[in-house]
């Protein structure tokens, strides 16, 4: 998936970043299921889809950071 995504211009990143959050809300608010189109293809997804649309956000949202240069971090924990 990361080598599609590469492929990939920041706009149309964005948006399907916006469309797949879009989908997430609706699923997460109650709809049971919701079609996503991508061009020609649509993917359906249901409630128990949740969790693989959640890793489709991040992962777009990493190849957004990556063409734009931004880096992510993660939290930094301190033991005490």
């Amino acid at each position: 998936m990361e080598a599609v995504l590469s492929s990939l211009d920041l706009t149309t990143l964005s948006q399907r970043l916006s469309v797949a959050l879009d989908a997430l809300h609706q699923l997460q608010t109650g709809a049971s299921a919701i079609d996503v189109r991508f061009g020609d293809r649509v993917v359906r997804y249901q409630e128990s889809d949740i969790a693989r649309l959640e890793t489709y956000d991040r992962q777009i949202q990493a190849a957004i950071d990556r063409k734009s240069g931004r880096i992510r971090r993660g939290l930094i924990h301190f033991g005490l």
